[in-house]
């Protein structure tokens, strides 16, 4: 075989200047590759700086802004509690309660403040955990009995007598006599049981004279207090007598059953009767409201009496005995009453008429009389078709009367209300 000389062997090695350009291809990529790399970090930066920055959404900016200190918190809520707002202010409360920094103590009185409001609004469970949680956060002495009697309300009005029941008997456990004495006392003695609960001489006491109030507060408008006194003092005495306070016992008890089953049937519910309560609440409240400013308004004293029986010594003297003899003057003492219920009603009267005025302008009252123009004009033309039909029919007589004779008046016109153009 013929061997090739050596100038001919083939050269596998690269020429020099690939060799350049092969070692300068690796720095370019490198370059390449760092600024790839620093671009990532660039955006991978900018990415996070935004996402930091990140500007909050229209309700989260307005939630944050919204947010009260927690003095600002309990003005609100007592400007809304003020202002009878229930429903806003148990939720301004609340809010107050997620907020302030509080101590058991300042905790249970604002929870008790809740339920109050609730009780008010007939939200009976939300009031009643409302007191339960003042009564877990602390025991405040001073709010500890209005506690129990509000508790016990509200387990009568929602109805939940067999909570009651129990309720009743851990309350009277939780509180013993200070002194350990067990000894009942002549007004703590008990008469009759509803259930579990006692009815004690010292209710029916209260009760008697409750209904017995109730009764002279339709009479005090005509009588002087010192009488109303007397008044009370004769019933009370009347109803001590043991076989009227048990027939009253009767009627306190019928009155509580009859309560308590309207309770369970949940009539309170039903429209009618939550009307009937809206009418009357209204009419009670209006007439208390008259009643206090009566006796704010208005005092009659024994020289007053004697004034008017003075300047009206006429009005009360007695019929002539004899034809031609002069009648007899009444002694005041025996026109006392009289006087006092005459001059009291004048008085009632003017203080009525100057509140309602008042109160009219107080609350912008605007009345459109021109609203009853038509109902007059209609009942003018009933009287005026009525006594046309009369003249027709003719009178007593049974003669038409469309000629009147000589001596015949005119019919009058009807009558005109005295404030038909104010």
């Amino acid at each position: 075989m013929t061997q090739e000389p050596e100038d001919r062997k083939l050269d596998f090695s690269l020429p020099p200047r690939d060799r350049a350009i092969t070692l300068k291809a690796p720095k370019s990529l490198i370059f390449l590759y760092v600024l790839v790399l620093l671009a990532i970090l660039v955006d991978i930066g900018l990415d996070m700086g935004f996402s930091a920055w990140k500007p909050e959404s229209p309700r989260s900016a307005t939630t944050e802004g919204s947010s009260l200190s927690p003095d600002a918190q309990k003005d609100l809520a007592l400007k809304l509690e003020k202002q009878d707002l229930n429903q806003a202010s148990i939720s301004a409360w609340k809010q107050y309660l997620s907020i302030a920094s509080l101590d058991n103590g300042e905790a249970a009185k604002i929870w008790y403040r809740i339920g109050k409001l609730c009780q008010q609004e007939r939200q009976y469970e939300e009031a009643l955990e409302s007191f339960y949680r003042s009564e877990s956060f602390a025991t405040v002495p001073e709010l500890a009995p209005e506690i129990s009697r509000r508790v016990q309300d509200c387990l009568e009005s929602a109805g939940k007598f067999a909570a009651l029941r129990y309720e009743l008997s851990d309350r009277v456990g939780m509180s013993p006599s200070p002194d350990g004495n067990k000894s009942v006392s002549k007004g703590d003695e008990v008469v009759a049981e509803i259930g579990p609960e006692k009815i004690t001489e010292s209710d029916l006491d209260q009760w008697i004279e409750a209904q017995i109030e109730g009764q002279l507060s339709r009479m005090a408008p005509y009588m002087p207090d010192e009488q109303l006194k007397k008044q009370k003092e004769a019933l009370l005495k009347e109803f001590s007598i043991s076989s009227q306070r048990q027939m009253l016992l009767g009627q306190m008890i019928g009155e509580e059953v009859l309560y308590r089953k309207a309770i369970e049937l949940k009539l309170p519910e039903d429209p009618k009767v939550q009307a009937e309560i809206k009418r009357q609440e209204r009419a009670l409240l209006a007439g208390d409201l008259m009643q206090k400013e009566f006796a704010q308004r208005i005092n009659i004293t024994e020289s007053d009496l004697k004034t008017y029986y003075e300047a009206h010594r006429q009005d009360y003297t007695t019929e002539a005995e004899e034809e031609g003899s002069e009648p007899a003057q009444k002694p005041f003492e025996d026109v006392r009453s009289e006087i006092y219920q005459t001059l009291r009603s004048q008085k009632q009267q003017e203080v009525q008429q100057n509140m309602l005025g008042e109160l009219k302008e107080t609350y912008d009252v605007v009345i459109h009389r021109s609203a009853f123009e038509n109902d007059r004009a209609e009942q003018d033309a009933d009287a005026a078709m009525a006594a046309q039909g009369k003249g027709v029919a003719g009178g007593p007589s049974g003669k038409p009367a469309t000629a009147q004779s000589p001596g015949e008046a005119n019919p009058a016109p009807p009558a005109e209300s005295a404030d038909a153009d104010k």
